[in-house]
């Protein structure tokens, strides 16, 4: 099985090229988009955990010295090389991130996901989503089924008046620069704006939620320390090693005579 070690360190780099590079998620997206990064991370994170369950399988937990051994010449002047292999506790940890990732992956929040591309929005449109604000919804739903509704167009201009203190003439300026916002970016706007508004209150807090369950962690890996095998002392253990050592010595002698 060589290369998997090499395989387990470069595919999540792949993974990173490829989430900063994909296309947008569809043709109607704008330069700045969001690219939909979940699914491409999965999919490198299952080819990784693959490869993780294969030095898994063929791991001889019997043996002491490192396994699955790449080690290849890099820099000869200095003596340098790329060397690198699993013992047990490695292996241990490199099951425990294929596992921990994708719950990582799918637990992003929306101020994660569409945060950034909200805030460019908002900013981009912030005068339009004033006015589209001082409509009200009634007016906006009749205007979204019939754009050309004269009464509802009125409607939206008294309201835009009213609101900004502004005459007729100012209101539908305002009224038509609304209108001029790609239909694509308000939907954007629509689905994600008030969730990020609300992942964005709620996430200063969030570290004490997390802090609190490594707390609890910790209360529960400490006390099992104290049933855990083996010797404590490294004197004792190596006691037991060399007395190990001679049974098997005296066993074998044992087998020759016999």
């Amino acid at each position: 099985m060589v290369g998997l070690v090499t395989a387990i360190i470069l595919i999540p780099l792949l993974g990173a090229v490829a989430v900063s590079t994909w296309p947008s998620a569809s043709a109607e997206a704008t330069a700045g988009r969001l690219r939909n990064v979940r699914p491409i991370a999965l999919m490198f994170n299952i080819i990784s955990a693959g490869c993780a369950l294969a030095l898994w399988r063929n791991f001889d937990a019997s043996a002491t010295a490192l396994q699955f051994v790449e080690r290849h010449a890099w820099i000869p002047a200095i003596n340098a090389e790329y060397l690198v292999g699993v013992d047990g506790l490695s292996l241990l940890l490199v099951l425990l991130t294929s596992l921990i990732i994708p719950f990582v992956i799918s637990s992003m929040t929306p101020l994660v996901t569409y945060g950034g591309q909200v805030s460019t929005l908002a900013a981009q449109y912030a005068p339009q989503l004033a006015t589209a604000q001082a409509i009200d919804p009634k007016t906006q739903a009749a205007l979204n089924a019939n754009p050309s509704d004269t009464t509802a167009l009125a409607t939206a201009v008294g309201e835009i008046a009213k609101t900004f203190n502004v005459s007729q003439t100012v209101a539908t300026s305002r009224l038509e620069a609304l209108a001029a916002v790609p239909k694509a970016d308000l939907q954007f706007l629509n689905e994600h704006a008030a969730e990020v508004t609300t992942a964005a209150v709620a996430a200063p807090g969030q570290w004490k939620t997390w802090w609190w369950v490594c707390i609890a962690g910790e209360a529960l890996f400490i006390p099992f320390i104290f049933v855990m095998t083996g010797r404590w002392s490294p004197r004792k253990a190596r006691e037991d090693a060399e007395a190990h050592e001679r049974k098997v010595q005296e066993e074998l002698a044992a087998l020759q005579e016999a």
